[in-house]
């Protein structure tokens, strides 16, 4: 049950983590193409979370006694998040140009999946490998979920899209729980 829990919040953490990347996924459908766009973003995510599971198996068995301090990480990403949604309230973001490449593309989703990869990559260290597995197929499932969700918003109002994304301001307070946890010794310590 605790796999299934920690799985669940993978789930919701990557969700939340990736609402700016819906934003952008919906925008550049409609400029470079569903298909290019939604398998850029799919590799991205799968960068992404391979990344974070061989970071945090490398680390969780070679310094297993200070991965619990890579919570510090998504912490200090989520306060720094929070800080500057104060500071910039009024920016706006401008995501797509008209003819990206599907390189750009990619590493654009890249670029804004550092939040992700913040949370992740601690809680896979900190974590059992049932636990990262847990961790992964929650991501991947997440990810999944997301790509069809732009498809599907292809056709909806940029007022449903917009309210959609305010959604994305829970993401620093999901980091800061994540690193807390993290930081907190639990049952699911590699170090025990």
């Amino acid at each position: 049950m605790d796999v299934v829990s920690f799985g669940i919040s993978a789930t919701v953490a990557h969700a939340l983590t990736n609402l700016d990347n819906l934003a952008i996924m919906s925008g550049l459908m409609l400029a470079s193409g569903r298909l290019r766009v939604l398998c850029a973003y799919l590799i991205a995510q799968m960068i992404v979370l391979g990344v974070a599971l061989s970071l945090g198996e490398n680390l969780g068995n070679q310094v297993p006694q200070y991965t619990g301090y890579l919570g510090v990480i998504p912490i200090l990403v989520g306060v720094g998040a929070i800080w500057n949604r104060i500071r910039l309230r009024e920016e706006t973001e401008n995501a797509a140009a008209e003819k990206m490449g599907s390189f750009a593309i990619l590493a654009l989703f890249l670029s804004v999946s550092v939040d992700t990869f913040a949370v992740f990559a601690p809680a896979m260290a900190d974590s059992e490998d049932a636990f990262r597995l847990a961790a992964l197929v929650g991501g991947a499932l997440s990810a999944g979920v997301l790509g069809v969700t732009a498809l599907a918003m292809g056709r909806v109002s940029g007022g449903v899209l917009n309210r959609l994304v305010r959604l994305d301001t829970l993401a620093p307070y999901v980091m800061i729980a994540v690193g807390l946890y993290v930081l907190i010794n639990t049952g699911t310590d590699v170090a025990g």
